[in-house]
């Protein structure tokens, strides 16, 4: 379908010491919205932004891309659950 977006999956945690969990949460909240708190949904050429959809998976304990090890099969089970989602 011409305009549909796939899922975007977010897999970070609090310990990870190169990107905050809170800038996570705020590029997935400005992705699902279509825009950021300043943007007021509009590109510069007045067309509006494309909302995505969103999915966000914490995981506890592991750092920046250690969450395959950490857990793997809860990694792998939201890999294959988000490609599932974007074959439909």
């Amino acid at each position: 379908m011409i305009g549909s977006q796939t899922l975007r999956t977010y897999i970070y945690s609090k310990q990870d010491a190169m990107i905050d969990w809170r800038h996570v949460e705020k590029h997935a909240a400005d992705a699902a919205t279509g825009g950021d708190n300043n943007s007021n949904n509009k590109k510069s050429d007045g067309s509006s932004r494309v909302k995505i959809p969103c999915r966000l998976e914490m995981f506890h304990g592991s750092g920046h891309v250690a969450h395959m090890r950490h857990d793997p099969e809860r990694y792998w089970r939201v890999v294959t659950e988000t490609w599932e989602q974007g074959r439909r």
